[in-house]
């Protein structure tokens, strides 16, 4: 009886320890799934921080070419308000190597509007060939009899031409038309 209680023991023991092993062994696993989890939602934080930086660095990109535009556009409407077409400067600040990318809607309007029409001829379409030519920024000095009339022109290409005339009288009584 002895005997059989050692062995008892014994089997009570060693069923103990394989079972306190198999224990351990499900609590390792566990914790090597827990670390697997960490490790995959680490790469999953990785990879976020990396898309929101690419995010961010391409909303900086597109809010540094709108700025751009929006530059851009002020300076075509204010150049167009003011002599009626665009000036070819704008073309060629586009033009540079360095300059950003124009939507296509807009490098197109500058194109079109850089460029001279065609529909209009000044010397066919002028009325008056007795009239005083005057240049953009040049002034015109004369002398009329009384009761006379002197004409003069300007030619005006743009429709939204900002145009001032100064009439200036050394003597007599002088009328602009």
């Amino acid at each position: 009886k002895v005997q059989e209680m050692g062995e008892l023991k014994r089997i009570k023991f060693d069923h103990g320890r394989r079972k306190k092993e198999q224990l351990e062994r499900a609590l390792m696993y566990q914790q090597h799934l827990k670390l697997q989890r960490i490790a995959r939602d680490e790469q999953r934080i990785e990879l976020l921080r990396q898309g929101r930086e690419i995010l961010h660095n391409e909303r900086s990109a597109q809010k540094v070419e709108l700025a751009y535009e929006k530059k851009l556009v002020g300076k075509m409407i204010q150049e167009f308000t003011r002599w009626g077409t665009l000036h070819k400067s704008l073309a060629a600040e586009q033009a540079l190597p360095n300059a950003p990318r124009l939507p296509p809607n807009l490098d197109y309007l500058l194109k079109q509007s850089t460029q001279p029409r065609q529909d209009i001829d000044p010397i066919t379409s002028d009325k008056n060939q007795n009239a005083i030519r005057i240049h953009r920024n040049q002034s015109a000095k004369g002398h009329v009899d009384k009761g006379r009339y002197q004409y003069y022109k300007l030619l005006v290409q743009h429709p939204k031409t900002s145009l001032k005339i100064h009439l200036r009288t050394h003597g007599g009584d002088s009328d602009l038309y």
